[in-house]
């Protein structure tokens, strides 16, 4: 029997641009060029990430179901206490804190500390 997907199932997830590995990255014409601030991409980034987020929540209410929400920062700040909280959650054995590590590294850094705050303010006007 063929099921409607839900809302969110229904569209594509997000994508950002860059992150995915193609023969263009791994063979790069030119040297990388430096990152570049653009308002109007970040707004339309961040809107399309909100409306995935409205649907996502609009889902679990009519699902009557209450997400375990874990943020970014939450979880780039102390990966292993944010583990043992998805396990908690999910009802499941954890793994020993020391055994845990991310494979990837933080992504934020001063660029995109200022990039946020001069988006805060640009959208302010």
């Amino acid at each position: 029997m063929g099921r409607e997907p839900c809302a969110p199932c229904a569209t594509p997830s997000p994508r950002w641009p860059g992150t995915a590995t193609t023969s263009s990255s791994i063979e790069r014409a030119a040297p990388p060029k430096a990152p570049q601030y653009d308002f109007k991409r970040i707004r339309r980034d961040v809107t399309e990430l909100e409306t995935y987020d409205a649907a996502w929540n609009i889902w679990f209410t009519e699902q009557g179901m209450s997400p375990l929400r874990v943020g970014y920062e939450r979880l780039a700040a102390n990966p292993a206490a944010t583990l043992l909280g998805i396990c908690e959650a999910l009802g499941v054995r954890a793994p020993d804190a020391g055994d845990v590590s991310p494979g990837v590294a933080k992504l934020s850094d001063d660029t995109s500390l200022d990039w946020m705050r001069r988006y805060l303010l640009d959208a302010s006007v």
